[in-house]
Protein backbone atom coordinates (compact mmCIF):
# COMPACT_ATOMS: atom_id res chain seq x y z
CA UNK A 1 0.00 0.00 0.00
CA UNK A 2 2.78 2.43 0.84
CA UNK A 3 4.25 2.02 -2.65
CA UNK A 4 1.48 4.29 -4.03
CA UNK A 5 1.78 6.86 -1.26
CA UNK A 6 4.03 9.81 -1.98
CA UNK A 7 7.20 9.82 0.18
CA UNK A 8 6.27 13.15 1.80
CA UNK A 9 2.99 11.62 3.03
CA UNK A 10 4.25 8.25 4.24
CA UNK A 11 5.10 9.18 7.83
CA UNK A 12 1.70 10.78 8.33
CA UNK A 13 -0.06 7.81 6.69
CA UNK A 14 1.78 5.28 8.87
CA UNK A 15 0.56 7.14 11.94
CA UNK A 16 -3.00 7.09 10.58
CA UNK A 17 -2.71 3.40 9.69
CA UNK A 18 -1.69 2.56 13.27
CA UNK A 19 -4.81 4.34 14.53
CA UNK A 20 -6.98 2.38 12.07
CA UNK A 21 -5.42 -0.93 13.16
CA UNK A 22 -6.30 0.02 16.73
CA UNK A 23 -9.95 0.10 15.68
CA UNK A 24 -10.44 3.79 15.00
CA UNK A 25 -12.46 4.83 11.94
CA UNK A 26 -10.93 7.82 10.18
CA UNK A 27 -12.89 10.12 7.90
CA UNK A 28 -11.70 13.11 5.88
CA UNK A 29 -8.22 11.74 5.31
CA UNK A 30 -6.25 13.75 2.76
CA UNK A 31 -2.97 12.57 1.31
CA UNK A 32 -0.92 12.39 -1.88
CA UNK A 33 -0.70 9.29 -4.11
CA UNK A 34 1.69 8.62 -7.01
CA UNK A 35 0.15 7.06 -10.12
CA UNK A 36 1.76 4.37 -12.29
CA UNK A 37 2.89 7.02 -14.78
CA UNK A 38 4.48 9.12 -12.00
CA UNK A 39 1.82 11.78 -11.58
CA UNK A 40 1.10 13.13 -8.11
CA UNK A 41 -2.57 13.27 -7.19
CA UNK A 42 -4.33 14.53 -4.09
CA UNK A 43 -6.89 12.11 -2.68
CA UNK A 44 -9.31 12.24 0.19
CA UNK A 45 -11.38 9.54 1.80
CA UNK A 46 -11.89 7.31 4.84
CA UNK A 47 -10.37 4.18 6.34
CA UNK A 48 -11.56 1.55 8.80
CA UNK A 49 -10.49 -1.84 10.12
CA UNK A 50 -12.37 -5.13 10.57
CA UNK A 51 -11.55 -6.76 13.87
CA UNK A 52 -12.10 -10.35 14.98
CA UNK A 53 -11.79 -11.10 18.68
CA UNK A 54 -10.19 -7.67 19.07
CA UNK A 55 -7.53 -8.37 16.46
CA UNK A 56 -7.27 -6.53 13.10
CA UNK A 57 -8.07 -8.81 10.19
CA UNK A 58 -8.27 -6.36 7.26
CA UNK A 59 -8.54 -2.67 6.49
CA UNK A 60 -10.72 -0.85 3.99
CA UNK A 61 -10.08 2.54 2.44
CA UNK A 62 -12.32 4.55 0.13
CA UNK A 63 -10.56 7.40 -1.69
CA UNK A 64 -11.32 9.72 -4.54
CA UNK A 65 -9.11 11.96 -6.67
CA UNK A 66 -9.60 15.63 -5.66
CA UNK A 67 -6.55 17.06 -7.43
CA UNK A 68 -8.46 19.39 -9.74
CA UNK A 69 -10.81 20.64 -7.05
CA UNK A 70 -7.84 21.30 -4.77
CA UNK A 71 -6.13 23.26 -7.51
CA UNK A 72 -9.30 25.25 -8.04
CA UNK A 73 -9.57 25.90 -4.29
CA UNK A 74 -5.95 27.04 -4.16
CA UNK A 75 -6.43 29.33 -7.15
CA UNK A 76 -9.56 30.75 -5.55
CA UNK A 77 -7.78 31.24 -2.24
CA UNK A 78 -4.90 33.05 -3.95
CA UNK A 79 -7.36 35.16 -5.91
CA UNK A 80 -9.27 36.06 -2.75
CA UNK A 81 -6.02 36.91 -0.97
CA UNK A 82 -5.01 39.23 -3.81
CA UNK A 83 -8.49 40.76 -3.84
CA UNK A 84 -8.42 41.24 -0.08
CA UNK A 85 -4.95 42.81 -0.26
CA UNK A 86 -6.18 45.21 -2.92
CA UNK A 87 -9.50 45.97 -1.26
CA UNK A 88 -7.91 46.57 2.14
CA UNK A 89 -5.29 49.01 0.84
CA UNK A 90 -6.87 51.12 -1.90
CA UNK A 91 -7.96 54.68 -1.18
CA UNK A 92 -11.26 54.18 -3.00
CA UNK A 93 -13.97 52.46 -0.99
CA UNK A 94 -14.84 48.96 -2.20
CA UNK A 95 -18.16 47.52 -1.09
CA UNK A 96 -20.28 44.50 -1.85
CA UNK A 97 -24.00 44.30 -1.17
CA UNK A 98 -26.77 41.82 -1.66
CA UNK A 99 -29.57 42.59 -4.08
CA UNK A 100 -31.41 44.37 -1.28
CA UNK A 101 -28.56 46.91 -1.03
CA UNK A 102 -27.47 45.54 2.35
CA UNK A 103 -23.69 45.66 2.84
CA UNK A 104 -21.80 42.38 2.92
CA UNK A 105 -18.26 43.80 2.73
CA UNK A 106 -16.74 47.28 3.13
CA UNK A 107 -13.03 48.07 2.70
CA UNK A 108 -11.08 49.82 5.50
CA UNK A 109 -10.85 52.97 3.36
CA UNK A 110 -14.38 53.72 4.58
CA UNK A 111 -12.85 55.29 7.68
CA UNK A 112 -11.23 58.35 6.04
CA UNK A 113 -14.18 58.74 3.66
CA UNK A 114 -17.13 58.30 6.01
CA UNK A 115 -15.74 58.11 9.52
CA UNK A 116 -17.31 54.66 9.96
CA UNK A 117 -15.25 51.49 10.24
CA UNK A 118 -16.13 48.49 8.04
CA UNK A 119 -17.92 46.67 10.87
CA UNK A 120 -20.00 49.75 11.63
CA UNK A 121 -21.11 50.17 8.02
CA UNK A 122 -21.98 46.49 7.50
CA UNK A 123 -24.39 46.90 10.41
CA UNK A 124 -26.12 49.71 8.49
CA UNK A 125 -28.05 49.88 5.23
CA UNK A 126 -27.45 52.21 2.32
CA UNK A 127 -30.51 54.32 3.09
CA UNK A 128 -29.06 55.04 6.56
CA UNK A 129 -25.85 56.59 5.20
CA UNK A 130 -27.16 58.35 2.10
CA UNK A 131 -29.44 61.29 1.49
CA UNK A 132 -33.02 60.40 0.48
CA UNK A 133 -32.45 61.62 -3.08
CA UNK A 134 -29.30 59.54 -3.42
CA UNK A 135 -30.89 56.38 -2.07
CA UNK A 136 -33.78 56.90 -4.47
CA UNK A 137 -31.29 57.25 -7.34
CA UNK A 138 -29.45 54.08 -6.28
CA UNK A 139 -32.72 52.10 -5.95
CA UNK A 140 -33.90 53.36 -9.35
CA UNK A 141 -30.61 52.32 -10.98
CA UNK A 142 -30.84 48.87 -9.40
CA UNK A 143 -34.46 48.47 -10.57
CA UNK A 144 -33.42 49.38 -14.12
CA UNK A 145 -30.58 46.87 -14.08
CA UNK A 146 -32.75 44.09 -12.62
CA UNK A 147 -35.29 44.76 -15.38
CA UNK A 148 -32.48 44.46 -17.93
CA UNK A 149 -31.41 41.19 -16.26
CA UNK A 150 -34.92 39.81 -16.65
CA UNK A 151 -34.72 40.19 -20.43
CA UNK A 152 -31.78 37.81 -20.60
CA UNK A 153 -30.21 39.98 -23.31
CA UNK A 154 -28.19 42.42 -21.18
CA UNK A 155 -24.39 42.28 -21.17
CA UNK A 156 -23.39 40.46 -17.95
CA UNK A 157 -20.17 42.49 -17.79
CA UNK A 158 -21.88 45.88 -17.97
CA UNK A 159 -21.42 48.52 -15.28
CA UNK A 160 -23.26 51.63 -14.12
CA UNK A 161 -21.89 54.80 -12.58
CA UNK A 162 -24.04 56.80 -10.19
CA UNK A 163 -23.38 60.00 -8.24
CA UNK A 164 -24.36 59.80 -4.56
CA UNK A 165 -24.36 62.03 -1.51
CA UNK A 166 -23.37 60.05 1.57
CA UNK A 167 -23.77 61.08 5.20
CA UNK A 168 -20.57 60.86 7.21
CA UNK A 169 -20.49 59.81 10.85
CA UNK A 170 -20.24 63.47 11.87
CA UNK A 171 -23.40 64.20 9.77
CA UNK A 172 -21.47 66.11 7.09
CA UNK A 173 -22.13 65.28 3.44
CA UNK A 174 -19.57 63.82 1.04
CA UNK A 175 -20.19 63.40 -2.68
CA UNK A 176 -19.01 60.18 -4.25
CA UNK A 177 -19.03 58.63 -7.68
CA UNK A 178 -19.72 54.89 -7.53
CA UNK A 179 -19.14 52.43 -10.36
CA UNK A 180 -20.99 49.16 -9.83
CA UNK A 181 -21.30 45.74 -11.46
CA UNK A 182 -23.26 42.63 -10.56
CA UNK A 183 -21.64 39.75 -8.67
CA UNK A 184 -22.67 36.48 -10.29
CA UNK A 185 -22.79 32.80 -9.39
CA UNK A 186 -21.47 29.90 -11.49
CA UNK A 187 -24.59 30.09 -13.66
CA UNK A 188 -24.06 33.83 -14.33
CA UNK A 189 -27.06 34.75 -12.20
CA UNK A 190 -26.82 38.11 -10.41
CA UNK A 191 -26.48 37.50 -6.67
CA UNK A 192 -25.04 40.79 -5.41
CA UNK A 193 -23.33 44.04 -6.29
CA UNK A 194 -19.68 45.08 -6.28
CA UNK A 195 -19.11 48.85 -6.24
CA UNK A 196 -16.08 51.11 -6.08
CA UNK A 197 -16.80 54.57 -4.67
CA UNK A 198 -14.55 57.61 -4.97
CA UNK A 199 -14.75 60.93 -3.15
CA UNK A 200 -15.42 63.60 -5.78
CA UNK A 201 -16.22 66.46 -3.40
CA UNK A 202 -12.97 68.33 -4.01
CA UNK A 203 -13.05 67.55 -7.72
CA UNK A 204 -16.55 68.99 -8.03
CA UNK A 205 -15.53 72.07 -6.04
CA UNK A 206 -12.59 72.53 -8.40
CA UNK A 207 -14.84 72.02 -11.42
CA UNK A 208 -17.31 74.57 -10.05
CA UNK A 209 -14.51 77.04 -9.42
CA UNK A 210 -13.23 76.43 -12.94
CA UNK A 211 -16.69 77.00 -14.40
CA UNK A 212 -17.03 80.24 -12.43
CA UNK A 213 -13.57 81.31 -13.58
CA UNK A 214 -14.41 80.51 -17.20
CA UNK A 215 -17.66 82.45 -16.93
CA UNK A 216 -15.79 85.47 -15.56
CA UNK A 217 -13.19 85.12 -18.30
CA UNK A 218 -15.88 84.91 -20.97
CA UNK A 219 -17.63 88.00 -19.59
CA UNK A 220 -14.38 89.99 -19.58
CA UNK A 221 -13.47 88.59 -22.99
CA UNK A 222 -16.73 89.63 -24.62
CA UNK A 223 -17.16 92.95 -22.81
CA UNK A 224 -13.61 94.16 -23.34
CA UNK A 225 -13.44 97.53 -25.17
CA UNK A 226 -10.54 96.04 -27.12
CA UNK A 227 -10.57 93.49 -29.90
CA UNK A 228 -9.20 90.28 -28.38
CA UNK A 229 -7.87 87.40 -30.49
CA UNK A 230 -6.43 84.16 -29.15
CA UNK A 231 -3.88 82.41 -31.39
CA UNK A 232 -2.40 78.94 -31.04
CA UNK A 233 1.41 78.52 -31.39
CA UNK A 234 0.94 78.02 -35.14
CA UNK A 235 -0.82 81.36 -35.59
CA UNK A 236 -4.30 79.89 -36.02
CA UNK A 237 -7.15 81.78 -34.38
CA UNK A 238 -8.67 79.89 -31.45
CA UNK A 239 -11.15 82.55 -30.37
CA UNK A 240 -12.16 86.13 -31.10
CA UNK A 241 -14.45 88.41 -29.14
CA UNK A 242 -17.34 90.53 -30.44
CA UNK A 243 -15.16 93.60 -31.08
CA UNK A 244 -12.71 91.59 -33.17
CA UNK A 245 -15.58 90.26 -35.26
CA UNK A 246 -17.04 93.75 -35.77
CA UNK A 247 -13.71 95.46 -36.53
CA UNK A 248 -12.67 92.89 -39.10
CA UNK A 249 -16.16 92.63 -40.56
CA UNK A 250 -16.21 88.84 -40.12
CA UNK A 251 -18.40 86.45 -38.20
CA UNK A 252 -16.82 84.31 -35.50
CA UNK A 253 -17.00 81.16 -37.62
CA UNK A 254 -15.13 83.03 -40.37
CA UNK A 255 -12.34 84.00 -37.97
CA UNK A 256 -11.82 80.95 -35.75
CA UNK A 257 -9.77 78.24 -37.40
CA UNK A 258 -7.98 80.44 -39.95
CA UNK A 259 -4.48 81.88 -39.89
CA UNK A 260 -4.30 85.48 -38.75
CA UNK A 261 -2.16 86.44 -41.74
CA UNK A 262 -4.99 85.43 -44.11
CA UNK A 263 -7.44 88.03 -42.79
CA UNK A 264 -8.86 90.27 -45.54
CA UNK A 265 -8.68 94.08 -45.33
CA UNK A 266 -5.33 93.91 -43.52
CA UNK A 267 -2.34 95.21 -45.56
CA UNK A 268 0.50 92.78 -46.13
CA UNK A 269 3.01 94.94 -44.27
CA UNK A 270 0.67 95.01 -41.29
CA UNK A 271 0.32 91.21 -41.41
CA UNK A 272 4.09 90.83 -41.66
CA UNK A 273 4.72 93.07 -38.65
CA UNK A 274 2.03 91.35 -36.60
CA UNK A 275 3.31 87.84 -37.37
CA UNK A 276 6.91 88.91 -36.72
CA UNK A 277 5.94 90.21 -33.29
CA UNK A 278 4.03 86.96 -32.69
CA UNK A 279 7.14 84.91 -33.56
CA UNK A 280 9.32 87.01 -31.26
CA UNK A 281 6.93 86.48 -28.33
CA UNK A 282 6.94 82.74 -28.98
CA UNK A 283 10.74 82.84 -28.86
CA UNK A 284 10.55 84.38 -25.38
CA UNK A 285 11.30 88.00 -26.28
CA UNK A 286 9.62 90.96 -24.64
CA UNK A 287 7.73 92.80 -27.38
CA UNK A 288 6.57 96.34 -26.65
CA UNK A 289 3.10 97.42 -27.84
CA UNK A 290 3.19 98.73 -31.41
CA UNK A 291 0.87 100.68 -33.68
CA UNK A 292 -0.51 99.88 -37.14
CA UNK A 293 -2.70 101.77 -39.61
CA UNK A 294 -5.48 99.79 -41.28
CA UNK A 295 -8.58 100.31 -43.39
CA UNK A 296 -11.85 98.73 -42.28
CA UNK A 297 -14.34 97.13 -44.68
CA UNK A 298 -16.46 100.31 -44.59
CA UNK A 299 -13.51 102.39 -45.84
CA UNK A 300 -12.56 104.06 -42.57
CA UNK A 301 -8.94 104.40 -41.48
CA UNK A 302 -7.93 103.39 -37.98
CA UNK A 303 -4.75 103.28 -36.03
CA UNK A 304 -4.40 100.06 -34.03
CA UNK A 305 -2.37 99.67 -30.89
CA UNK A 306 -1.40 96.02 -30.51
CA UNK A 307 -0.05 94.21 -27.47
CA UNK A 308 0.30 90.50 -26.86
CA UNK A 309 0.89 88.06 -24.03
CA UNK A 310 2.00 84.45 -24.21
CA UNK A 311 -0.10 82.00 -22.18
CA UNK A 312 1.60 78.89 -20.80
CA UNK A 313 0.40 75.75 -19.02
CA UNK A 314 1.72 74.42 -15.70
CA UNK A 315 4.58 72.69 -17.53
CA UNK A 316 5.68 76.00 -19.03
CA UNK A 317 4.59 75.02 -22.53
CA UNK A 318 3.12 77.71 -24.80
CA UNK A 319 -0.58 77.10 -25.34
CA UNK A 320 -1.72 80.42 -26.82
CA UNK A 321 -0.91 84.03 -27.62
CA UNK A 322 -3.42 86.56 -26.34
CA UNK A 323 -3.50 89.52 -28.73
CA UNK A 324 -5.30 92.68 -27.55
CA UNK A 325 -5.99 95.48 -30.00
CA UNK A 326 -7.28 98.98 -29.23
CA UNK A 327 -8.13 101.41 -32.03
CA UNK A 328 -8.44 105.15 -32.55
CA UNK A 329 -8.43 107.47 -35.57
CA UNK A 330 -4.97 108.25 -37.00
CA UNK A 331 -3.66 111.75 -36.12
CA UNK A 332 -4.39 113.15 -39.59
CA UNK A 333 -7.97 111.95 -39.40
CA UNK A 334 -8.38 113.54 -35.98
CA UNK A 335 -6.96 116.82 -37.31
CA UNK A 336 -9.26 116.72 -40.34
CA UNK A 337 -12.17 116.02 -38.06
Amino acid sequence: MFDVIHPVSRVKCRELFERVLAGERLDHIETVFVTKDGREIVVEGSASCRLEEGRPVSTRGLFRDVTESKRAEEALRESEERYRLLADNVSDVIVTTDLGLRFTYVSPSSVPLLGYGPDEITALTLDQISTPASFKAAAKTLAEEMAAEATGAADPKRSRTVALELIRKDDSIVRVEAKAIFLRDANDKAIGILAVARDVTEREKAEEALRASEERYRALFELSPEAVIVLDPEGTVLDANANAQAWFGLRRQEIVGRKFDTFPFVPEDVKDKTMAAFARRLAGEEVAPYELDVNTPDGKKWRLRVRGEILRNEQGEVVADLVMVSRFPPPEEEAAG
